[in-house]
């Protein structure tokens, strides 16, 4: 029988999942539709190299122009409800480079305190994880990735966010094309640290996931148990807060 937090999550993440219906939809949308074309023998020989199968600004440059995407993407957050309609009619009477946009939430940009950019941070971000996420999903035509053992994204090379938790290995979670793989590996993703004080963990039983924390190198990660399927938008969303929290700490991915 599942635990009363696994419950809690599932009760709470189908309300989200409803609510973040429009965005959902739109992603998928611009992933089956967006324009990526892999040298899929390169990316074999660069997973075999122990590099990332491909170089996300590079296929984000070339994917063509994502303005139209960036405001469908802007009136789904509205429709949502995650984006206020005061912020998105400021939206509109400001310029945006969707471009720019995009390359800084790949280099890790935060959302910025005014509403209208982060609002526009978070429309590129959407659009440019759905053009990641359609690349890694031919990248998977060729590859299990069962040979890579680094914490980083063996698609994008992006770090992971939040892990799903079985046994002695964690399935890892792309946060930028949302790749999942394995790693045999219960501590720090950056240092290896597994240990209190240095390693510390903090539950959140009401979303069923822990906060796991380096104090060493300043890395978290979410973690919760399960090997069942998940959707990411949803986990993020759900897990919103810990990521504040941990932001509040001065942490990192």
């Amino acid at each position: 029988m599942p635990s009363l937090a696994t419950r809690s999550r599932e009760i709470v993440s189908q309300g989200i999942a409803e609510q973040l219906g429009p965005i959902i939809r739109l992603h998928d949308e611009l992933r089956r539709e967006a324009t990526v074309a892999l040298d899929l023998e390169r990316a074999a020989a660069r997973l075999a190299g122990e590099i990332a199968a491909f170089d996300a600004p590079a296929v984000i440059g070339a994917a063509g122009d994502l303005e139209i995407a960036f405001w469908q993407a802007v009136r789904a957050f509205e429709r949502a409800g995650v984006a206020t309609t005061a912020a998105a009619s400021e939206m509109r009477q400001r310029q945006w480079n969707v471009a720019e946009l995009a390359q800084g939430w790949l280099m890790g940009e935060r959302a910025p305190s005014d509403a209208a950019a982060a609002l526009a941070l978070r429309a590129a971000a959407l659009v440019a994880s759905a053009v990641l996420r359609k690349a890694s999903d031919q990248v998977a035509l060729i590859s299990t990735f069962d040979e890579w053992e680094h914490a980083t994204c063996p698609c994008c090379g992006g770090a992971p966010d939040f892990a799903l938790v079985h046994q002695s290995s964690r399935t890892l979670v792309c946060s930028r094309c949302d790749t999942a793989w394995e790693r045999w590996t219960a501590g720090c993703l950056g240092c290896g640290a597994n240990r209190a004080p240095t390693m510390g963990r903090v539950r959140s039983p009401y979303l069923g996931y822990t906060l796991a924390i380096c104090h060493a190198c300043g890395r978290y990660l979410k973690e919760r148990p399960g090997r069942d399927g998940c959707l990411p938008l949803v986990e993020r969303a759900l897990t919103e807060e810990l990521d504040a929290a941990a932001e509040r700490r001065g942490l990192r991915l």
